[in-house]
């Protein structure tokens, strides 16, 4: 049989192709190359399995996909692409299966049976675990559940058995995705766990935005691009209704946020509101503190300086804890470390004002307790409360914004980045949101933010016509 392959690795992909390790991801921009590498590599793997008595080289795998018609149209497509009939013949039912018995130049046989499974949500690993594999591929893995990753893994290495094969010469996972956001399992896995035998390749971008300038630039590293049939009009021409963060995860090919819902804040601008160094605290001013109560209490750090300008330099999320165990375990260390001897005003959630039906104590009466007295913002409207934000967003003061965030504030930006957003509400023939911003991990930090900037609005209704309570307290323990 006469087929010829031709694929010349670009620089990542030679890399990725020679590296042996049980788990390989590899992760770039769009249109680098990165599937077409992953169809070239199973297929290398098969043809260096160690053959039987008989000459036959035994192999079996699994491609998967989040879902069923991503599998059909983008992933199989690539696949015979470059792997066509003669070489691999399909068989539709489900599972789609695909099965290889191709002669090879030392008239040895790869024969590699594959699978082609869609699994977009934990349940589905029924479907994998029942199988013995040699191999397999997460396509596009950022889309897909971890604990599918964790379910293909414990099914690796187990064919050929030795009735076909004195060893199987490489078993494990390969991975191909796009950039997942850093607070992913998969950033975790890769960026700061590294579980031994597993390594992560990052392709170099395909494009490079100019702060300074506002523009996007080609990169002189970007790979596949001679591949792709205009170029790096390509690229050029996805840039146009992008917003910043789209295109820094798919063409940059950095982590970052992608999400479907309508961010909250629209007015908020990355590279305008982020500084680009972490905030420091003016000493002379005080320190104002939002808190957003509940079973996941966070808090955040702001100031107002002479000019007008609010900064927020600190924020505190938690996962599951009581105001109590909040404070004690995160907020006073915090404050210990960074703001010992500084004025603090704190500000929080009015609705901390309702007793907790273990000790009838209410979240402010805890907090005075713990040495740390606060007072309830001036309303929890929440249209009043983004309000402040936005308003704040469009400011302009001196040349500069009349809001910077530090960037050591991971969560909050996150949340100004898409994460804080009114949910797609699913209906057919047209686009609608929700009207009030989605509760979900990053909302509460954001509820912090508000409570604080409020207090930065000395003309809120509640306070017309009165002196306004600001409790000043200096932490020195």
């Amino acid at each position: 049989m006469a087929t010829d392959i031709k694929y010349i690795a670009e620089p990542t992909m030679e890399r990725f192709h020679a590296c042996n390790d049980f788990v390989r991801s590899v992760m770039g921009p769009i249109g680098s190359g990165k599937s077409v590498g992953c169809v070239v590599e199973l297929f290398n793997r098969a043809c260096q399995q160690e053959p039987d008595e008989n000459g036959i080289r035994h192999t079996r795998g699994a491609i998967v996909r989040n879902s069923y018609p991503e599998l059909k149209t983008t992933t199989i497509k690539t696949f015979q692409e470059w792997l066509p009939e003669e070489i691999f013949k399909f068989k539709w039912d489900k599972p789609i299966t695909a099965t290889c018995n191709f002669v090879l130049p030392d008239k040895t046989v790869a024969k590699c049976e594959l699978f082609f499974i869609s699994l977009d949500k934990p349940s589905d690993c029924k479907k994998v675990l029942s199988m013995e594999l040699t191999f397999a591929w997460a396509n596009e893995a950022r889309e897909l559940d971890w604990a599918v990753i964790q379910a293909l893994t414990s099914r690796l290495g187990r064919f050929p058995g030795k009735r076909f094969a004195k060893k199987v010469t490489w078993a494990g996972m390969i991975m191909d995705t796009n950039p997942p956001d850093s607070d992913s399992m998969y950033y975790h896995t890769f960026e700061v766990e590294r579980p031994l035998n597993w390594t992560h390749f990052h392709q170099p971008s395909a494009m490079i935005y100019n702060e300074e300038t506002d523009t996007w630039e080609e990169s002189d590293e970007a790979e596949n691009v001679h591949n792709i049939p205009i170029g790096y009009d390509y690229y050029h021409n996805m840039i146009g209704g992008k917003t910043l963060e789209w295109l820094r995860v798919h063409v940059e090919g950095k982590y970052g946020t992608i999400t479907d819902g309508r961010p909250v804040y629209s007015e908020f601008k990355d590279n305008v509101h982020t500084s680009k160094e972490i905030l420091q605290p003016f000493r002379g001013l005080p320190l104002i503190l939002g808190f957003d109560f509940g079973l996941t209490p966070s808090c955040v750090f702001a100031q107002l300086t002479p000019n007008g300008q609010v900064r927020i330099i600190d924020e505190i999320c938690s996962e599951s804890a009581g105001i109590r165990q909040f404070i004690t375990e995160a907020v006073k260390p915090l404050i210990a470390e960074k703001y010992m001897g500084m004025s603090l005003q704190i500000v929080g959630d009015p609705a901390g004002v309702a007793r907790a039906q273990t000790d009838e104590r209410t979240c402010f009466e805890e907090m005075e307790l713990l040495g740390m007295p606060a007072r309830p913002a001036s309303t929890n409207n929440v249209m009043k409360r983004l309000e402040v934000v936005k308003g704040r967003l469009r400011t302009m003061i001196d040349g500069g914004p009349g809001f910077l965030l530090s960037p050591n504030c991971d969560q909050l930006r996150k949340g100004f980045l898409g994460n804080y957003q009114y949910v797609r509400v699913r209906v057919t023939g047209t686009t609608r949101f929700k009207d009030k911003p989605d509760k979900n991990k990053y909302s509460h930090v954001h509820d912090a933010l508000q409570y604080a900037m409020l207090h930065f609005e000395p003309k809120n209704e509640q306070f017309r016509g009165q002196k306004r309570k600001v409790i000043t307290k200096k932490i020195a323990w």
